[in-house]
């Protein structure tokens, strides 16, 4: 896990000056940024300041809250096929500070960020790493696989001499025919699983949309 002091000791190194050496340019007391290194550190607010400042980075940065949304921002327009500046124009920033989000040297602010979680249609706890889901009621691996169950069912009924008999006249299925019902009932059952975890899932589940309308 990297921790507020790698992050320090990696912009000291190239900055190509010691720990030791910055503690007394920041007037530190002495080993105070080697303190950083416990996961649980939690140094003032003036310090990580004062560090951010020399170094010309957010806190953001030091924390470790830019580097995930820079990997999230690279990968989804990267899959969407769009270019750095197509992205800034479309959410209304300049070039040079898209660039940075991706870059992980700055932080965008909240309306920004919820102008990219549009774009790349993610919530903003996904952007930010806080959550795996791109939305609070995106399916999990267990329920595709209640969904392969559920259509295998379905599909073993209309296949089964046993089954409801859903055409007239006896007909039976062509092998394209049945590929198509089969996507078609799949991606059904999809979206009634997606509308039911928006109309149930609770409000305290539901991170950063949790204003959102059902």
């Amino acid at each position: 896990m990297t921790t507020l002091f790698d992050r320090v000791k990696d912009l000291a190194d190239k900055k190509k000056i010691s720990i030791v050496e910055l503690e007394e340019k920041l007037n530190f007391g002495r080993n105070y940024l080697y303190k950083w290194k416990s996961p649980t550190a939690n140094p003032s607010k003036e310090a990580v300041e004062k560090v951010a400042d020399f170094f010309h980075v957010s806190t953001d940065y030091l924390f470790g809250r830019t580097i995930k949304l820079s990997e999230r921002l690279r990968s989804l327009r990267s899959n969407m096929g769009f270019s750095q500046s197509e992205v800034a124009n479309k959410i209304g920033v300049s070039s040079y500070s898209y660039s940075a989000y991706e870059r992980g040297s700055r932080m965008p602010d909240m309306e920004t960020l919820k102008s990219i979680s549009a774009l790349f249609d993610v919530s903003i706890d996904y952007l930010l790493g806080v959550t795996d889901k791109r939305h609070y009621y995106s399916l999990t691996e267990k329920d595709y696989k209640d969904i392969e169950a559920i259509l295998n069912d379905a599909m073993n009924g209309i296949r089964g001499k046993t089954g409801v008999n859903y055409f007239k006249n006896g007909g039976e299925l062509t092998d394209e025919d049945r590929a198509l019902l089969e996507a078609s009932m799949k991606q059904t059952i999809i979206l009634a699983k997606e509308l039911a975890k928006k109309k149930f899932t609770p409000k305290k589940y539901r991170g950063s949309e949790s204003d959102d309308a059902n």
